[in-house]
């Protein structure tokens, strides 16, 4: 830590927080963060190991606060090619459940819904920014069915207002199933403040009707920032029944 004699006048802090051999790392100086110059040659010197510090230190938060996630430290980083012999594999299998219960003009690419043969192509229907999973409880029904695996895009913009979206929060457990995450219809009311538009109140719908057993979860501003919005919902996937 750095000390000097405190002073009201910031202009005379910074001054003395740069004055000595050791001088603080930065300084605050009209709304903005300023660097050392020494401090700054030092960290880009040892920009790899500070940042390894730092993503050290991240993957154990992320670990700790998602512990049945395996390898959180492998997901620190988008892979910059992709590997899919192992994808591959899995859809042959799938496409093989299909053929053995008479039904494989079902296993089709979601997007043309055209059958797929035994040479196709995974990126053609499964792109890095979707991902597939299954879905469990009656919350959602009739749009989604309990135990269907559905796709979700990942990387959420614009409006999220009445938009399917797979959320989570800290410290939250959904009512139905017990789990960290949600998978419900966003809802938000806003307001016109100073710097833009605001949320005055936040409602994740479920589509199911009975709200005895499916209620709303309403959320207020507050609770904005522990919201995560992790994916949207695209479609339901044909599985065989």
């Amino acid at each position: 830590m750095w000390f000097w004699p405190f002073n009201n006048s910031p202009d005379w802090n910074r001054r003395q927080s740069q004055a000595t051999p050791f001088a603080s790392p930065y300084w605050f100086d009209a709304g903005s963060v300023r660097l050392n110059d020494s401090w700054r040659a030092f960290l880009i010197e040892n920009a790899g190991i500070v940042q390894a510090f730092a993503e050290r230190h991240f993957a154990l938060y992320l670990q700790a606060r998602n512990p049945n996630v395996p390898g959180v430290v492998n997901k620190l980083h988008a892979p910059s090619e992709r590997q899919l012999r192992t994808a591959h594999q899995f859809w042959r299998l799938v496409r093989e459940d299909f053929e053995k219960t008479g039904k494989l003009e079902r296993f089709q690419d979601i997007y043309s819904e055209r059958p797929l043969g035994t040479n196709f192509t995974i990126d053609h229907f499964l792109p890095w920014s979707f991902v597939v999973t299954q879905v469990v409880g009656k919350s959602m029904e009739p749009t989604i069915r309990d135990g269907a695996y559905c796709v979700f895009r990942t990387g959420v913009s614009g409006t999220r207002h009445s938009r399917i979206l797979l959320v989570q929060k800290r410290d939250f457990t959904d009512p139905e199933t017990g789990g960290g995450y949600t998978v419900k219809r966003y809802e938000s009311t806003k307001s016109m403040a100073d710097d833009g538009w605001r949320n005055e109140r936040i409602r994740l719908v479920p589509d199911n009707p009975d709200r005895g057993v499916f209620p709303v979860l309403e959320f207020t501003p507050e609770d904005e920032a522990d919201l995560r919005v992790i994916a949207e919902f695209v479609q339901m996937l044909n599985t065989p029944d």
